[in-house]
């Protein structure tokens, strides 16, 4: 997968073919809480659970790609979203990756 979001590059592989890093910057994170009603219809989940875990993962990355702009990173590498559930309806969504230089 490669993305562009905010401008960085962002990709789950470790490295992009073709080009060179030229200075690694540290990891950079993004991270957000989602609240997930209980909507159910007829024993089926609601598609509005979906568009929130969505949602949740395009601010995750937002958030990760800003930091990596802050430290002039052009590219994030190695990126990994993780879910931790934090009780009854509430879900941690966090984004992780390597800022870089190419």
């Amino acid at each position: 997968m490669l993305t562009i979001t905010l401008g960085i590059l962002t990709t789950t592989a470790h490295h992009i073919h073709g080009r060179t890093v030229r200075e690694y910057l540290g990891l950079v994170s993004g991270d957000t809480v989602v609240v997930l009603q209980h909507r159910q219809r007829r024993g089926a989940r609601d598609e509005r659970d979906g568009f929130d875990l969505q949602r949740a993962r395009q601010c995750v990355l937002a958030t990760m790609a800003r930091r990596a702009g802050e430290r002039g990173a052009t590219v994030v590498l190695a990126v990994t979203i993780d879910y931790v559930a934090l009780g009854v309806g509430r879900l941690l969504v966090t984004a992780t990756g390597t800022a870089a230089r190419l």
